[in-house]
């Protein structure tokens, strides 16, 4: 057995320490129940993240358990058995903690993928609201599209558009302000005179009756993926960035 003062290890049934004259003292071995603790909580946090080891906390203990273990196992020269069952907890509770940061992390970037994609499809939603708007007006005022810089007041004041379906939640623009423009190509057309796939409203960066062309029209409230455009026969589409330039903006002489 060894000796508890010096750790020498000493012949079977002696009493006293060849090497420092210690009374021994005859202890059996035992295993160490936190390397075994380590080890269980190691497993469980692994095959049971969906409701024991989501959060990671069986993963933590078990970590620290068998690190505690370990260090008990040096310092009991040889009266704590265990060490692989302590190492076993280590490893599979470090696995753990792996699995879960790499579980969030998935979570995390889901999040924040629907997070967009709602934005966009909300933004889009806008769009088709005010489309009717602008359909109206043309039937009231003899087809004609709205005056290009009073655009965003006569739907306002005229066919009951609210303020917020001028505005995309991820733009700079603020309540009062508009996330769209207007194409300028279309003043003084009317809606007749114009192909169904040319662009009528498409997002740009916050103002109020604005009006233009791909010059100030903007990918930045997506992310630079694309953005969405009213075309002339009410449909809305979020146009991705690399189709940009198939839009179609102007008319062409005797097209309809």
């Amino acid at each position: 057995m060894y000796c508890p003062k010096c750790g020498m290890k000493n012949e079977e049934g002696a009493t006293v320490c060849a090497g420092c004259n210690q009374v021994l003292v005859i202890k059996t071995q035992r295993l160490s129940g936190l390397a075994v603790a380590s080890m269980v909580l190691g497993i469980g946090a692994i095959s049971s993240m969906g409701m024991f080891g989501i959060f990671g906390l069986p993963a933590i203990v078990g970590l620290v358990l068998g690190i505690v273990a370990l260090r008990k196992i040096k310092r009991s020269v040889g009266l704590l058995q265990g060490r692989g069952f302590a190492i076993a907890g280590i490893t599979t509770s470090a696995a753990g903690l792996l699995l879960v940061c790499f579980l969030f992390g998935m979570i995390f970037f889901s999040l924040r993928n629907v997070h967009g994609i709602s934005d966009q499809v909300r933004c889009g939603t806008n769009l088709r609201r005010l489309a009717p708007a602008m359909l109206i007006y043309a039937n009231d005022y003899d087809d004609q599209y709205p005056t290009a810089d009073k655009w965003c007041d006569l739907f306002v004041k005229y066919y009951e558009v609210g303020p917020r379906q001028f505005v995309c939640k991820s733009s700079d623009a603020k309540e009062g302000e508009s996330s769209y423009a207007f194409n300028e190509n279309l003043i003084d057309k009317k809606l007749t005179e114009v192909p169904p796939d040319v662009v009528v409203l498409f997002e740009t960066k916050g103002g109020w009756n604005q009006f233009g062309g791909p010059e100030i029209l903007t990918t930045e409230n997506h992310k630079g993926k694309g953005c969405n455009v009213l075309f002339n026969d009410s449909r809305v589409e979020f146009v991705k960035t690399e189709r940009l330039g198939e839009l179609k903006w102007e008319v062409e002489e005797g097209e309809k």
